[in-house]
């Protein structure tokens, strides 16, 4: 009997050490994280999934490689737990993130709306509108939010969505109610941060009072008091973070005095008083957009990010600034960006992009229809040897704060390369950076290769450098007059002009000069984007135009944003319209560049060839009935 009760202990015993093993070496790896110690932090989290593979514990390790700066390790490591366990949804939202933080914000968007159209779980969505929110890729979230509401339970999605949809009033006036009727103080001062930012003073007036009752919220009463007294100015631009205290959400504003618009001003307030502590102008600053965000430095006060820039697109003119305050003044600290990444002209027409100490290179074959431009240009001979002292010309493109998540510090700088000035629609590429603050200066610690037309890529690993080769696809044999493909493979001039009865647009044509042609139709404010820029609806006889319009030193700018077509009866040049068969789309445009599909429809998207109208074309088609039903250009789906 003994001998069993022991027989039987051993057995218990054995038993719970072999279930807790996954969970000492999970805890051991937590310890060595938190110390920062991210080698033996990674050797246990990975003893941990040899006992017992679950998604915890592999975000764990994704989080890991993104503090150690390893983006690609994080990227493959949400990909293998995605690959071995079964559902994983939490994972499936991590690799979203993964993708917004490299720049993949609408490849993240579109696989969890398919997620969420096969099952639908309140997690993918409420991260679908937080991308949106922080990346603004898709026109609203009206449309899926009225979709999905009645599955929806959780009031911070209906805060979050709240804060994203954009023209249904009826939506809005919905929310708006449950909201009110939540007494909830983040549902109260979402209410009032939108009701403030359109201009809606009257609304703040009647809700501020409830806020100023409920606990914890008196400096944000009193920030948005402050900010009614200023109602008359024209703010730019306006970020809440910890700028002068710890414990309190302080408020930097950056307005401009209608009596002398020429100035800019920065104003601080003190979100323990709501008094104004800092009101002066930024010397020799005069742009014509604004950015804020919160840099956020661990266990210190937060500074301010700024991006500005020039006219409504000018990828050249942006500037990027911190800066720091004091009790009564503030001053611009100077990024000190460190990049080791190297680009050269290769023999054979090919660019080689390099990081050495990343340990990573790009190696890029120019297609043969953009060689001509760099012959031109005197990068490259006729025979595709580089001339010496001629490089390939790079520039910035823009500066961005990367704010999901934890991961404030990261700064993406977008470069354009391989083009030239002359024939800059002619990019071969773009170099996304990711930069972290180290030792107070910004070294890159990732980069990316992106946009990159009509090429296949292979990837080989030579001496522990990941060599990744793009190359133009093997041509096929020339096909026979009976079966030649009688579409190219890209959008030219034409393919950007509609017929509408015996009048013609061109897509990019101001919106004044279409109305003028067309007739003044049904025109709407959709949105206010900031004080000087707002979005409007234009729709006559199936055709509806998103524009932009700005207010500006030059005067009143207008810019489309997407131009969507749903009835028969406008037509491009070469005969796309709403109504033809999937049969005739093909011998049009061609099928291959399948964008999107569910059991309903199939979108197809097609690109300019080197032009600068950047918009692409997205045709709808039903399934069922393999017939388009709508086509729209736009700068995004």
């Amino acid at each position: 009997m003994k001998r069993k009760s022991f027989i039987l202990l051993l057995i218990v015993s054995v038993f719970l050490l072999t279930s807790c093993t996954k969970n000492y070496y999970e805890n051991k790896g937590d310890k060595y994280f938190d110390a920062q110690d991210y080698e033996n932090a990674e050797k246990y989290y990975l003893k941990a999934l040899e006992k017992e593979a679950d998604s915890h514990t592999y975000i764990k390790l994704a989080d890991l490689h993104r503090n150690n700066h390893q983006y690609d390790k994080e990227g493959n490591t949400i990909l293998k737990g995605m690959m071995e366990l079964d559902d994983p949804i939490d994972l499936n939202i991590r690799f979203s993130q993964y993708q917004t933080l490299v720049g993949d914000a609408d490849k993240a968007q579109i696989s969890l709306l398919h997620l969420l159209y096969q099952k639908f779980d309140e997690e993918l969505f409420k991260e679908i509108i937080k991308i949106y929110l922080e990346n603004r890729h898709i026109t609203t979230i009206d449309y899926y939010y009225n979709e999905f509401k009645d599955q929806i339970k959780d009031l911070e999605t209906k805060i979050l969505a709240y804060k994203a949809v954009g023209p249904d009033e009826n939506l809005k006036e919905e929310l708006e109610k449950e909201l009110l009727d939540s007494n909830d103080i983040k549902a109260y001062k979402a209410l009032i941060e939108r009701a403030y930012d359109y201009h809606e003073y009257e609304k703040v007036e009647e809700l501020l009072p409830h806020l100023e009752s409920m606990d914890g919220e008196l400096e944000f009463y009193k920030i948005y008091s402050q900010l009614l007294a200023m109602k008359d100015l024209f703010i730019m631009n306006k970020q809440i973070g910890h700028f002068i205290n710890m414990d309190y959400k302080d408020l930097v504003v950056i307005y401009k005095n209608i009596d002398n618009p020429s100035h800019i001003y920065l104003t601080l307030m003190d979100g323990k008083t709501g008094e104004i502590v800092i009101d002066k102008i930024m010397e020799d600053f005069y742009p014509d957009f604004i950015d804020l965000d919160v840099y956020e430095t661990k266990d210190e006060l937060d500074q301010l990010a700024m991006t500005s820039y020039y006219g409504a697109s000018a990828s050249s003119g942006k500037k990027f600034s911190i800066y720091e305050f004091s009790k009564d003044d503030f001053k611009e600290i100077e990024p000190n960006f460190e990049s080791d990444l190297e680009i050269k002209l290769l023999e054979e027409f090919k660019i080689q992009v390099e990081s050495k100490n990343l340990n990573k290179r790009y190696i890029i074959e120019i297609p043969k229809t953009h060689r001509l431009a760099y012959i031109e240009d005197g990068q490259y001979n006729e025979e595709g040897i580089p001339n010496a002292d001629n490089g390939p010309r790079t520039y910035g493109d823009g500066y961005s704060l990367r704010y999901r998540g934890d991961y404030k510090d990261t700064i993406s700088v977008i470069t354009g390369f391989g083009g030239t000035y002359s024939y800059s629609a002619e990019r071969l590429g773009y170099i996304d950076e990711l930069y972290n603050e180290i030792d107070g200066s910004f070294k890159c610690t990732a980069f990316k290769i992106k946009d990159i037309e009509g090429m296949v890529r292979e990837s080989e690993f030579i001496e522990g450098v990941q060599v990744i080769t793009l190359s133009e696809p093997e041509q096929e044999k020339e096909e026979t007059e009976t079966e030649k493909i009688h579409y190219p493979e890209r959008l030219i001039e034409d393919d950007y002009k509609l017929r509408i009865g015996d009048k013609t647009i061109f897509v990019d044509n101001n919106i004044d000069y279409i109305t003028k042609l067309l007739g003044s139709g049904e025109v709407e404010l959709i949105e206010h984007i900031n004080e000087d820029v707002s979005m409007y609806e234009y729709k006559i006889d199936g055709l509806t135009i998103l524009y932009m319009e700005k207010d500006g030193p030059t005067g009143k700018q207008q810019f489309n944003d997407t131009i969507l077509v749903d009835k028969p009866g406008i037509k491009t040049i070469r005969g796309l319209e709403v109504g033809i068969d999937e049969e005739r789309l093909e011998k049009l445009y061609g099928l291959k560049n399948l964008f999107y599909e569910d059991e309903n429809e199939s979108i197809y998207l097609y690109q300019e060839d080197g032009y600068t109208i950047h918009m692409d074309l997205y045709v709808v088609v039903d399934k069922k009935d393999k017939r388009v039903i709508r086509f729209n250009y736009s700068t995004n789906l």
